[in-house]
C-alpha cells in the first residue's frame, strides 16, 4: 500500500546496534495482535447517543475496520474487566484518583504482559494497523514524537504506543509503578514534594496521590532514557513531522488569537477563512491576517483529536453530521472511510481471484484424475485381454494334448486288434516291401485328402494288410482252381 510505504519511510528509527538482548529477527506473535483501549464510556450518563460522542463512534468503527481478525483482536478494557487480563492487578488500582492515572497504569501493564498496541479513544486511525505493528518485527517498542519531544532521548507521546510482550521499557516501567504505589504520603496533597503514594505515614491505605502523568510519561521517559543509555532498548518512533499530532507553522506576523493549535486544527472549516486542502496534502489557512500551514496534515496514519479540548457542540455532533461536514476532521473521516472501502474492495477482489484460482486448480486436479482413471481403465482392459489370451492358449494346449492322448490310445487299440490277424496268417512283419513279390507299392497319400497323420498311418496299415491278403489269395487261386478261387475271392471281399 503506497501510503503505508510512505509512512514507513518517514519513521525515525532510534536504534542501538550490538545491543545485548535486542531483537534481530522478525517477531512472531503467539495468536492475534491485541489492540487495547481504556473504555469507560458504556454508561448512559454522558448524554450522548449510545453513551458516547459521534466522533468517538467513528473512531471505534474505523479502528475495528483497520485492525480486523484474525490478525488483530480489539479489547475494550474497563475497571470491570481489567482483571480478566491482569489477574494479579495491584490492590492500589481501585484507589487511583482520576481516569488519566488509571489509563497510564493499564497501558503500561498490558503492554508489559501481553504486548500489542495501546491508543486513547480520541484517536482517528486512517490506515491499517500494520503500519505500526510491522515495525515491531524489528523494534521492541514503537511510539511517536510530538512538539519538542525527542525519541532518541527517551521522550515520546504515550497516548499511542506499541510493544512486544515483555519489552524492556514496559516491563521496567511497570516495576517502577508498582514500587511507587507502595510509597507512603509524607507530605500534604498539593505539595510539590508529594509524589506518587497510596498509604498514610502509619501504613494505612488511602486514596492514591498521583501527580499529573505521574504513572505515565514521568516514569516511562525516565526508564526509556536509562535503557537507551545502557543500550538495552530498540525503539522506533514516527518523528514530529509525521507524528500523530500535526505540526503547525504560524507566520511570525499572525495576530494573537488567530494562531491555530493542534487541538483546534481539525475544526477549521475548509472553504472558509482562507482554509483549504493543498494538492500535496497540506492544510493551509491564509488570508489578510494570517498564514498558517500544517504540512502533510491529510497524509498521516493517525490523528489525536484531543477530546479534552473539544467543545460541547463538537461532542454532540452525530456520525452523519461529521461525515457531511466541511471541517478538516470531516475530510479525515471521509478519507479514512474511503480507505476502508478500498481495502474491502481489494480484499473482495483478492478473495474472488483466489476462488477463481482455486476453481482452476480443482478443475485441473479433476482433469488429471479423469486422465489417470482413463489410463487405469485402459491398463485394466489391456491386462484382461492378455489374461484372456493366456487362458485361451492354455485351453488350446490342453485340447491338443487331449487330442494327442486320444489318438495315441486309438493307435494302440488298432495295433492290438491287428496282432491276432498277423498270427493267423503266419506273417511276422506286415511291412515287408511289396517289390519283393513283384507288386507296385500303393500310391502315396495325396495332400488334398487332408486327413490327419494318424488316420493316414491307420489307412496305410489297412491297405498294406489288404495287399498281403491279395497275394495270398492269388497263390491259393493258382493251386485250387477256378471254382475254389471264386469262393476265396468272395470271402476276401467280405473281409476287406
Amino acid at each position: 500500500m503506497a501510503t503505508t510505504i510512505r509512512l514507513l519511510l518517514f519513521v525515525l528509527l532510534v536504534e542501538q546496534t550490538s545491543v545485548e538482548g535486542a531483537a534481530t529477527e522478525p517477531y512472531k506473535w503467539d495468536g492475534p495482535i491485541p489492540v487495547w483501549l481504556w473504555y469507560e464510556y458504556n454508561k448512559d450518563t454522558l448524554g450522548y447517543e449510545n453513551g458516547i460522542p459521534g466522533y468517538m463512534k467513528l473512531d471505534l468503527e474505523l479502528l475495528k475496520s483497520f485492525a480486523k481478525a484474525p490478525k488483530f483482536v480489539v479489547h475494550m478494557v474497563s475497571s470491570e474487566n481489567i482483571r480478566d487480563f491482569i489477574p494479579d492487578m495491584v490492590e492500589e488500582f481501585d484507589r487511583l484518583p482520576y481516569p488519566a492515572a488509571t489509563s497510564d497504569l493499564i497501558r503500561t501493564v498490558l503492554l508489559a504482559r501481553h504486548g500489542g498496541v495501546y491508543l486513547d479513544t480520541d484517536f482517528l486511525v486512517t490506515e491499517p494497523m500494520e503500519v505500526v505493528t510491522d515495525l515491531l518485527d524489528a523494534y521492541e517498542f514503537v511510539a511517536y514524537e510530538s512538539f519538542a519531544q525527542n525519541c532518541s532521548k527517551g521522550v515520546f507521546s504515550s497516548n499511542f504506543i506499541a510493544g512486544r510482550p515483555n519489552n524492556p521499557l514496559s516491563k521496567d516501567a511497570w516495576t517502577e509503578i508498582q514500587r511507587q504505589l507502595k510509597q507512603k504520603c509524607m507530605h500534604k496533597d498539593g505539595d510539590k514534594k508529594q509524589g506518587v503514594c497510596c498509604f498514610e505515614p502509619n501504613g494505612d491505605p488511602r486514596q492514591c496521590h498521583i501527580p499529573w502523568a505521574g504513572l505515565g510519561e514521568v516514569i516511562s521517559h525516565s526508564v526509556s532514557a536509562q535503557l537507551i543509555a545502557q543500550q538495552r532498548l530498540k525503539i522506533g518512533c514516527f518523528d514530529y513531522a509525521h507524528g500523530f499530532v500535526p505540526a503547525i507553522k504560524n507566520a511570525p506576523n499572525t495576530p494573537k488569537g488567530r494562531e491555530l493549535h493542534s487541538g483546534g486544527l481539525g475544526w477549521v472549516v475548509i472553504g472558509e477563512d482562507g482554509c483549504r486542502k493543498e494538492p500535496n496534502g497540506d492544510l493551509r489557512c491564509k488570508d489578510d491576517k494570517r498564514d498558517t500551514v500544517s504540512p502533510g496534515y491529510f497524509n498521516r496514519f493517525a490523528y489525536h483529536l484531543f477530546a479534552s479540548t473539544l467543545t460541547a457542540e463538537h461532542k454532540k455532533l452525530s456520525v452523519q453530521e461529521l461525515l457531511n461536514g466541511k471541517w478538516a476532521v470531516s475530510e479525515l473521516f471521509r478519507r479514512a472511510r474511503d480507505n476502508v472501502v478500498a481495502i474491502e474492495d481489494k480484499e473482495q477482489k483478492r478473495k474472488k481471484d483466489a476462488l477463481k484460482e482455486q476453481q482452476l486448480t480443482d478443475e485441473k486436479a479433476k482433469e488429471e484424475q479423469r486422465q489417470n482413471e482413463k489410463r487405469l481403465q485402459e491398463q485394466r482392459q489391456q491386462n484382461e485381454k492378455v489374461l484372456t489370451d493366456v487362458l485361451q492358449r492354455q485351453q488350446d494346449v490342453a485340447k491338443i494334448k487331449a487330442r494327442e492322448t486320444q489318438l495315441i490310445q486309438q493307435q494302440q487299440q488298432q495295433q492290438q486288434q491287428q496282432q491276432p490277424l498277423a498270427g493267423k496268417t503266419g506273417l511276422r512283419d506286415n511291412h515287408v516291401p511289396m517289390m519283393k513279390v513283384g507288386l507296385k507299392p500303393p500310391p502315396q497319400w495325396h495332400p488334398s485328402w487332408d486327413l490327419p497323420d494318424e488316420l493316414s498311418r491307420s489307412w496305410s496299415e489297412h491297405i498294406g494288410s489288404g495287399v498281403w491278403l491279395l497275394v495270398i489269395s492269388l497263390a491259393i487261386f493258382c493251386s485250387l482252381g477256378r471254382n475254389a478261387i471264386n469262393s476265396v475271392v468272395r470271402k476276401l471281399l467280405d473281409v476287406v
